[in-house]
């Protein structure tokens, strides 16, 4: 679930919404290349632009998973293997097992009801409807498909000579210290990497830069519990600096965005417009240089044949050595191509995330 706070998100992100989900099911069926039923995927895109606060948008939320996981149980639930509802018209004739996985927006309290409406509704695979359950193997508090990603990340990082439990490196991030991929690569990132120096993250909240590596210890604070827009300012080295997404201001007709910068003196406040704000942000994605790069999150496609050439300095130096795609899709087919050409290590999304596929599998199996 896409959820939009504002006018602007809401057209972009319906413009793209059948793009978006064809790709993102493409990526899914090979996932699931040797699960019986294959993969596909569901977007829904939830306008929030008049809600008022973060509880009547968990509300509209939970409202709309609600009614969406109702109208798939009347579709899909069977009695003696034909639809019981009578106005379903069935072709098939036969009970048709279905799994649900959870995605962006899905919070554990939703999990649990929608498998409960699904023993209470009579579906076929009962509890089995929806994996990541308390009784399953969540895959937030497992972190299990982080697992897979930084496991990758270490392989291709072994090949280049960088040992990412010994050796110094540098990493940077798409994907916040609160998400299910992202936090808990940072997590591990943490507990087994003593060495490992985190360039920038960039979520749905802020971005963040940090020239000599981002606090551990307020990482740590952080990882699995907040937003990247509570990470303190204070906290960055001198040169680094914060962009706020959430903390705006009109000036007149502009809308301005908080941006901090960490000097050898302090703290220092700034307020830039929306374009300088996207534009900073897309830096912190592009051109920060750093050993691994880990998409862990962000639209599919951001990265695409229009500009993974952002990648590369002038002189044809790549930001990344190596990238291991822990968010969907996040790099087009095509610029995964010319992005491998120029030497650059690409482990893709079907591969590097695929633990969360293969733990859901196990989960329903068990059901």
């Amino acid at each position: 679930t896409i959820i939009c706070t504002t006018q602007d998100e809401y057209t972009i992100n319906t413009n793209t919404l059948f793009r978006e989900v064809f790709v993102l099911a493409h990526t899914q069926h090979l996932k699931n290349k040797d699960i019986y039923e294959g993969g596909s995927k569901l977007t829904v895109v939830l306008d929030a632009e008049d809600c008022d606060s973060p509880e009547s948008v968990t509300q509209r939320l939970y409202k709309a998973q609600y009614g969406i996981n109702n109208a798939f149980l009347d579709i899909f639930v069977t009695e003696n293997g034909h639809a019981k509802n009578p106005r379903v018209v069935d072709y098939y004739g036969e009970d048709e097992p279905i799994e649900q996985g959870p995605d962006e927006n899905m919070h554990d309290s939703m999990i649990e009801h929608i498998a409960m409406q699904s023993v209470k509704r009579g579906y076929i695979l009962g509890i089995g409807i929806m994996s990541s359950k308390r009784v399953g193997i969540n895959h937030k508090e497992y972190g299990v498909t982080s697992r897979g990603v930084v496991k990758f990340a270490d392989i291709a990082m072994k090949e280049l000579g960088v040992d990412i439990y010994k050796d110094a490196f540098t990493v940077k991030f798409t994907g916040g210290t609160n998400g299910d991929v992202a936090g808990n690569c940072i997590r591990l990132l943490l507990d087994r990497c003593p060495q490992a120096q985190i360039q920038s993250i960039v979520d749905g909240t802020a971005g963040l830069f940090d020239p000599d590596g981002a606090d551990r210890g307020e990482l740590d604070r952080l990882v699995l519990k907040s937003d990247l827009d509570h990470f303190t300012p204070e906290a960055l080295h001198p040169g680094g600096f914060m962009l706020f997404q959430r903390e705006r201001r009109k000036d007149g007709l502009r809308e301005l965005h908080r941006k901090v910068i960490r000097t050898d003196s302090g703290v220092e406040e700034h307020w830039i417009t929306a374009d300088e704000f996207h534009r900073e942000v897309d830096d912190l994605v592009f051109s920060v240089s750093a050993d691994l790069f880990l998409p862990c999150g962000g639209r599919p496609e951001t990265i695409d044949g229009n500009n993974w050439n952002r990648l590369f300095a002038g002189d044809g130096t790549p930001t990344a050595r190596v990238i291991t795609e822990g968010a969907n899709s996040f790099i087009s087919p095509e610029a995964r191509v010319e992005i491998q050409k120029r030497g650059v290590v690409v482990i893709r999304d079907a591969s590097a995330n695929k633990c969360g596929v293969i733990s859901s599998s196990y989960e329903i199996i068990g059901n």
